[in-house]
């Protein structure tokens, strides 16, 4: 009987090993998870900061567009208008 006696306590030992192995890798799991959630929140944060800066930089192309657009019209317009006489004109006229 001492011999199935030893056995015994041996294996309760394996098993006693192989439980806290185990709960030691769910700690472990857990631990990871919570990490790669935190990650995906950084993530997921700096993205929203990309976008937010990449929509302030089109607002900022845009604007200017408008404002060269607007400035090509407006020397368009004054060429035509001749409100600034060309060189010849002025030294004829003088």
């Amino acid at each position: 009987m001492s011999d199935i006696t030893e056995k015994d306590s041996e294996q309760d030992v394996k098993i006693a090993v192989l439980d806290s192995t185990l709960e030691n890798a769910t700690r472990r799991m857990e631990l990871i998870h919570k990490r790669i959630d935190r990650t995906d929140e950084r993530v997921t944060k700096l993205n929203e900061d990309v976008r937010e800066r990449i929509r302030a930089l089109e607002k900022w192309v845009w604007g200017a567009g408008a404002v060269l657009t607007a400035l090509i019209v407006i020397g368009g317009v004054v060429g035509e208008l001749n409100l600034i006489p060309d060189r010849e004109v002025v030294e004829n006229a003088s």
